[in-house]
């Protein structure tokens, strides 16, 4: 963390698309928890410009060790909630929003703090290009059900949900942990109208 955060670490939310290259698009995933996809995605196109978002200590400290030997210059983290980032980022300056596995507030009494809702949809809406995509997961059903019927209430989306993994799909230990256990991955993919 002494070597690798400072190179990548956002300390100022207005700063959170600045890369020392030009991208070709930028894609934001909503917390990374242990780093393995953003690591994998990062080294698989180098020409995209990628902003993490994870307030937990353990998630951006395992993400630093799985790219300390990489090229950074690609890769942009924000150690604390989302909503500051996503206040700060441009209009129409995203092509992907991943949200993968978050947490399921599962009783009824704490769906409030569910992170989709549709004043979130708006904001990232907002921040998404013209047919940029929402991706989303899950291995919890109710809140399956929740984020695809928030996802397709919403006038500025339109998508599907499967339990196939689209095409390209990386599985994250999360996702094979669940798989192992017999919980069943839904697969949410939304794209801005």
């Amino acid at each position: 963390m002494d070597v690798v955060l400072p190179k990548i670490k956002i300390t100022d939310p207005g700063d959170g698309l600045k890369f020392s290259f030009t991208p070709r698009e930028i894609w934001f995933e909503i917390g990374f928890g242990n780093g393995d996809s953003l690591a994998a995605w990062h080294r698989e196109n180098p020409d995209v410009g990628f902003v993490g978002c994870e307030p937990f200590i353990n998630g951006f400290s395992n993400l630093c060790k799985l790219i300390a030997d990489d090229d950074l210059s690609n890769i942009r983290i924000w150690n604390e909630i989302a909503q500051p980032l996503i206040d700060a980022f441009p209009d129409q300056s995203i092509a992907r929003v991943y949200l993968l596995n978050p947490d399921p507030w599962h009783k009824k009494r704490h769906a409030k703090r569910r992170f989709i809702q549709q004043d979130m949809l708006t904001q990232l809406s907002r921040i998404l290009k013209p047919g940029g995509m929402l991706l989303m997961t899950t291995d919890h059903a109710d809140l399956g059900e929740w984020m695809l019927e928030q996802a397709t209430m919403h006038p500025d989306f339109t998508g599907t949900a499967s339990t196939t993994a689209p095409d390209g799909w990386l599985t994250t230990r999360y996702e094979g942990k669940g798989a192992k256990a017999g919980r069943t991955q839904k697969y949410l993919v939304f794209t801005k109208t």
